[in-house]
């Protein structure tokens, strides 16, 4: 598959930023370009993946790909060498070698207007009132200057919904046949849903500042993963939650970034979604 004729690496990723402003990911976080070959890079082909993993690096170098575009950044705690001895390692070895560079978006994506977390909100679309939405938590930054920047999770005011078709929603949105329920304490399959609070990935700390406050607290909390008492207090409090998986509750997104980029770069680069990502974790 032949990639396009090719746009500077610097361009391609001002266009990646103009999607997302990496001011908005979180403090902690490792975002933005991670890896760039040392010979200046022109990239004729991008592949959007939610981990870089070895089946994923082993289809960048079959596709030719000059730029990855890994959601979750490969590379976050510090590593002292590169050679072999980790996995980690053996793909940054591979990306220079190859000339492949990489750039992780992470929570600037989240933070983002039309980001992950809409995407994710997107579950709800006909069910909720889009001017009432707002984020769990407010981004700090000056928004009039980084107009893409809303902040952390969503709180939606629904109606007509109950817990079970919540339950068929999210499945529907995320392509998954089987996600994780906890019913509240107090509650039932079929009990009405009148707010839904959802944070991609993983969500559980924002949750506990939700009822830490007793703020604007949901009736149903959906994310991808959290820890088993954090449930436990939360169906104590009253929310149920849906569990998708980690990456289950991001990748789908991917899909609309590779959409937005096509019609960005036309035939200049060619935009490829990964074959071979996907969560670790299976329901069997």
């Amino acid at each position: 598959m032949e990639g396009g004729e090719g746009l500077p690496l610097q361009d391609v990723v001002a266009q990646l930023e103009r999607l997302a402003d990496v001011r908005g990911a979180e403090s902690w976080d490792n975002v933005g370009l991670l890896v760039e070959p040392f010979t200046p890079t022109v990239v004729k082909t991008i592949l959007l993946t939610n981990d870089l993993t070895q089946p994923v690096m082993t289809e960048a170098i079959k596709h030719d790909v000059n730029l990855i575009v890994s959601y979750h950044p490969p590379l976050f705690a510090p590593i002292k060498r590169i050679g072999s001895a980790s996995w980690k390692e053996r793909l940054v070895a591979a990306c220079l070698e190859n000339r492949i560079a990489v750039y992780s978006p992470h929570t600037a994506w989240d933070a983002a207007s039309g980001g992950v977390t809409d995407w994710l909100a997107s579950a709800f679309d006909g069910h909720f009132d889009p001017a009432a939405v707002r984020p769990i938590i407010e981004s700090n930054l000056d928004v009039a200057a980084t107009p893409t920047i809303v902040g952390a999770g969503r709180h939606l005011i629904t109606q007509q919904l109950t817990l079970s078709k919540c339950v068929e929603l999210v499945k529907r949105r995320t392509g998954l046949a089987a996600v994780r329920l906890s019913i509240a304490i107090g509650k039932a399959i079929d009990s009405p849903v009148t707010s839904v609070g959802l944070v991609p990935g993983s969500g559980g700390s924002i949750l506990k500042e939700v009822l830490s406050t007793r703020n604007s607290v949901p009736d149903l909390f959906v994310t991808g993963e959290m820890f088993h008492h954090d449930i436990l207090d939360a169906a104590h409090a009253g929310v149920s939650v849906i569990l998708t998986n980690h990456s289950d509750s991001e990748r789908g997104f991917l899909a609309d970034v590779a959409e937005k980029l096509r019609a960005a770069f036309g035939p200049n680069v060619l935009v490829l979604g990964s074959s071979a990502d996907r969560d670790p974790l299976r329901t069997v």
